[in-house]
């Protein structure tokens, strides 16, 4: 997942190791995705659910988010409010701009819009949306956590899936 790929990630895109598949970009290294420039809202609600969850350290190195939420799923209302667990906020769809490549630290691999979760974490969140044609496939959600959410300060990426 992005930011950086471990040092044995598959150029390939099928990195069954890490349960990454296509589409999943790793730092400099990207892998095609089809992806539509359609604005995907109309796809956002309903129930989403964990396909994977990394955590990539401040410090350096990564580690799986085992355990992570992965029986909850994102629910996002069409009224543009979300819950996870016990957390809720609002959400919204806009367009990628380059600075948030440069935030998330990813090369731009094909996505034209993501998903802004206010109240993420008690601060917020935001990820790529990837599209097939009109619908969302896959949600991506990036944030940073502390200690004692986690041992060490790092920026976490959740993929969300139907």
């Amino acid at each position: 997942m992005p930011p950086s790929a471990p040092s044995n990630a598959s150029a390939s895109g099928n990195d069954s190791q890490y349960g990454y598949k296509g589409g999943v970009p790793f730092g400099e290294i990207t892998f095609p995705h089809p992806t539509s420039m359609a604005d995907p809202s109309a796809s956002i609600p309903g129930a989403w659910r964990v396909y994977s969850s990394r955590i990539f350290y401040d410090i350096g190195g990564a580690g799986g988010m085992s355990g992570a939420g992965s029986s909850q799923t994102l629910n996002l209302d069409p009224s543009g409010t979300w819950t996870y667990g016990s957390s809720s906020g609002t959400y919204s769809v806009a367009s990628i701009r380059d600075a948030d490549w440069a935030k998330w630290k990813v090369d731009s691999y094909g996505p034209a819009y993501k998903i802004v979760l206010d109240n993420w974490d008690g601060v917020g969140a935001d990820g790529p949306i990837e599209v097939s044609g009109t619908s969302a496939d896959f949600i991506w959600v990036f944030y940073h956590v502390a200690p004692p959410a986690t041992n060490n300060p790092g920026s976490v990426q959740t993929k969300f899936g139907h």
